[in-house]
């Protein structure tokens, strides 16, 4: 019954991104949105066997927003054109291509199942910029954001105790939302000497003085030094390595007692996935996120944070210059599929936005070839908001 509903709704949406190309904006959005359910009763057929509740949020590293008016911009960009048209919104980069990974029930759907975020870091407000610009772009950011805003911190490291002056303006940016609808969560702490500070540890014996800081959640790295050649359980989790529930459950020990009132998020890091083809590699890296979809709840967990940059650049899965792009891309697409499945109701914070891969031919999206199929999958396979 589900392929049925499937094959019903495509030339329907085949046809009506035909026409909307002959009609101005303003029509072909109302048309999108006219027939956005009839994609979702698809969609939503289609995944019944192995439907998921957690939410998939999208955002990015556009650290480059500051005012209202550019994150009600680049809002709309990502929520309802970024699949039909990849013109940036602000005339930066013009290339007009739909991506042809994302299936036309998903175009239509998008809106409707992608909760938009967006990221904030220190760096330019510390070193140029300010305190109070810091507050502002923090209050822009809430106040547009579907669900959740992450602050990035390079300059300061807020849960060992951040200059009061920096603390005080994130402090100020969320008093001053109008609605606060959004949660800021704080993604990542180094310290000076190059220790993670985020560790299950630090943060189950430093949970009360945390509390008091002006975040909603915080995201949680599974290592306990920054020097160490493992790097920790973080960089193993999406890999082909495999993780026990009881290396999970040790790991994560600390937080199961002390149970923080604040959100966690714990930090995945996509860079050293199997390569894309390797069918016996990304069998383990599922297996692995069920495992953190069983074990995560039971230490408080609301979901990863996941770290979609690819440091390994060429070397990585994400990035992909062979003979067989397309094919590619849909092993891509559906390696998302799964891994958002697997997940079951944790929720995914997906750190870089789609714009990098979906922008065809820009210098931003080399290496990341891979990254917008997969992104895409996971939202294909995420409910209705």
């Amino acid at each position: 019954m589900a392929q049925r509903l499937r094959c019903a709704v495509v030339p329907v949406s085949l046809l009506c991104s035909t026409l909307a190309s002959q009609i101005d904006r303003s029509a072909a959005m109302f048309l999108r949105r006219i027939i956005s359910a009839c994609c979702l009763v698809a969609a939503t057929s289609v995944s019944a066997s192995a439907a998921t509740t957690g939410q998939f949020v999208n955002g990015g590293e556009l650290y480059f927003l500051r005012t209202d008016s550019e994150f009600a911009l680049w809002y709309h960009y990502l929520k309802h054109r970024i699949v039909f048209d990849i013109n940036w919104p602000d005339g930066g980069y013009e290339k007009s291509r739909v991506p042809d990974y994302v299936p036309a029930p998903l175009q239509y759907a998008w809106p409707d199942k992608v909760s938009q975020g967006f990221g904030v870091t220190d760096t330019a407000f510390v070193d140029r910029e300010g305190s109070q610009a810091l507050s502002k772009t923090i209050t822009a950011a809430l106040n547009r954001a579907d669900d959740y805003v992450w602050y990035f911190p390079e300059r300061h490291d807020y849960l060992k105790g951040a200059p009061q002056e920096w603390t005080d303006a994130v402090r100020d940016g969320v008093a001053a939302a109008r609605a606060k609808k959004a949660k800021l969560v704080l993604f990542g702490c180094f310290s000076k000497d190059g220790k993670s500070t985020n560790t299950p540890r630090f943060i189950a014996e430093n949970a009360h003085s945390i509390e008091r800081l002006p975040f909603d959640g915080v995201s949680v790295y599974l290592r306990e030094d920054f020097q160490t050649s493992d790097q920790g359980l973080t960089r193993r989790l999406l890999s082909d390595r495999r993780i026990s529930r009881n290396e999970l459950r040790r790991a994560l020990a600390p937080l199961a007692r002390a149970k923080p009132s604040f959100e966690m998020f714990l930090e995945a890091e996509l860079f050293l996935a199997p390569d894309v083809f390797d069918d016996s590699g990304w069998r383990v890296l599922i297996a692995n996120a069920r495992r953190m979809a069983a074990v995560l709840p039971e230490a408080g967990f609301k979901g990863i944070l996941l770290d979609t940059e690819n440091y390994a650049a060429e070397k990585g899965w994400l990035s992909y210059s062979g003979p067989n792009l397309k094919e590619a891309q849909q092993k891509a697409f559906e390696r998302g599929q799964a891994f958002r499945r697997a997940l079951g109701e944790l929720t995914i914070i997906n750190t870089v936005a789609t714009i990098y891969p979906m922008t065809d031919g820009h210098p931003w999206g080399k290496n990341y070839e891979l990254l917008g199929p997969f992104t895409a999958g996971m939202l294909d396979a995420a409910p209705q908001r």
